[in-house]
């Protein structure tokens, strides 16, 4: 049986790697993606094209799902943590929520 999907667009990425992380994060939930744009070639320099949209499309039927997807990963991801200092005395990059050094957590700063 050959029947035609149709097709709505998600998102407009602005780097080809967010567009890479969001389709394989739809396809590891079972979300069938389409991407146009993606492989425009690039500059000379490697740098990115300017005005090239990269364009993520799903499913009719799996925009509602899709969405909830999306949700929940921007929840997940929440704000980003920052340069820390552990209780061992050791300066952690920002983006790192365990110490290199001794393997502690972060801890959100209590406002003490």
């Amino acid at each position: 049986m050959d029947h035609e999907i149709e097709l709505t667009r998600l998102l407009v990425c602005e780097t080809e790697l967010q567009a890479k992380i969001v389709k394989g994060f739809l396809e590891e939930n079972g979300i069938k993606v389409m991407v146009k744009g993606l492989d425009t070639g690039g500059s000379v320099f490697g740098g990115a094209v300017e005005d090239a949209e990269i364009e993520i499309f799903v499913s009719v039927d799996d925009l509602e799902k899709t969405q909830e997807l999306l949700e929940a990963l921007e929840e997940e991801e929440g704000d980003p943590v920052p340069e820390w200092i552990c209780k061992c005395g050791e300066e952690v990059d920002e983006g790192f929520e365990l110490c290199w050094s001794c393997g502690a957590e972060y801890q959100e700063p209590t406002g003490e």
